[in-house]
């Protein structure tokens, strides 16, 4: 099975021909991805119901779907039909799937856009194929959070992620994509941080305190800063492990997984230089499913968007059977 995850940078967010053309490079890049189960962020909409529509339409020009029923039953575009969390802020979470190798289980699909999300979390149950043949059940999400951290509740809202994907006990194992707004804190083998801190070497920018930590000398500058990992902290800590990470603690015989930036490749956004924002997490039981990883790139994705895609290959029939606190 392959799980991806992609910010579209406002998509729809203007009639212009310029976006249009860049609407039609991120279709070309979503059915390059030939993924099974799609997370999107910053679908662009004013109105919940157009939000819907967008991603409706999206899924419609790649060849997957969005919507929560039976197709055979006149299916209509509508808020409640379609797998969209609605931002206050005009730019929407989704899902999209192919009918053709996964089944959203009817009645799963949890919205949490209305619980102090910035932008939102979503998820769902999926009926995936194993390599045994076999049918299992997958929780899948796509969540955004907010760009204001440390103090602006990134953490609490990674809080509400864990809590989504790892309670009850019994629930599904699960696997969710998203924006996170900040490096991780998961670590490599020998303990260090695999995600390397952007801004310790970098000039101070008053848009460093969103991610940094700080200390002051004597006279009240800003003497010393470096990445605020709380977030990441959250999310390991709580039981959603870095798929990314994983594989290349698992993989260190034959070289590990690469480190690769999900942002900071545009001209237009060097502040915060390059770093791994984007990514998808896993709940423990699906860490020995996991089978590869990777950061989409190249030209085509550098110039549709200031995020680029990660998908995740696993194995549904290698999912750990026991309860969570008795996995990897």
């Amino acid at each position: 099975m392959r799980f991806g995850t992609y910010n579209l940078a406002t998509l729809f967010g203007s009639d212009s021909a310029s976006e249009r053309e860049r609407q039609d490079m991120i279709c070309e890049i979503i059915r390059g991805l030939d993924v099974d189960v799609l997370a999107v962020q910053e679908v662009h909409a004013p109105l919940p119901g157009l939000a819907a529509a967008r991603l409706d339409e999206l899924g419609r020009r790649v060849g997957m779907t969005a919507y929560l029923g039976d197709w055979d039953s006149a299916p209509r575009v509508e808020i409640g039909k379609i797998a969209v969390g609605i931002s206050p802020h005009n730019l929407h979470v989704g899902l999209l799937w192919n009918p053709d190798t996964v089944a959203c289980v009817p009645g799963t699909f949890r919205s949490y856009t209305n619980e102090n999300m910035h932008h939102g979390l979503i998820k769902a149950v999926f009926r995936v194929h194993g390599s045994d043949g076999m049918v299992y059940e997958v929780q899948h999400g796509s969540t955004h959070l907010t760009p204001f951290g440390p103090n602006g509740g990134r953490a609490d809202e990674a809080v509400r992620v864990v809590s989504a994907f790892t309670r009850p006990l019994h629930r599904p194992p699960g696997l969710v994509g998203g924006d996170w707004n900040t490096v991780g804190a998961d670590r490599d083998v020998d303990g260090n941080y695999y995600d390397p801190d952007p801004y310790a070497g970098a000039p101070w920018a008053p848009e460093f305190i969103y991610q940094c930590r700080r200390e002051r000398d004597d006279h009240g500058r800003v003497r010393r800063w470096w990445a605020d990992r709380t977030t990441g902290e959250v999310l390991l800590d709580g039981g959603l492990i870095d798929a990314r990470v994983a594989l290349h603690n698992a993989t260190l015989t034959s070289g590990g997984v690469a480190w690769r930036p999900s942002s900071g490749h545009r001209s237009d956004d060097t502040r915060f230089g390059r770093r791994r924002i984007d990514g998808i997490r896993c709940t423990a039981e699906v860490v020995p499913a996991l089978r590869a990883v990777d950061i989409v790139g190249g030209d085509l994705a550098t110039r549709a968007s200031d995020h680029l895609p990660e998908v995740v290959e696993y194995d549904p029939a290698a999912i750990c059977s026991e309860a969570a606190d008795g996995c990897p």
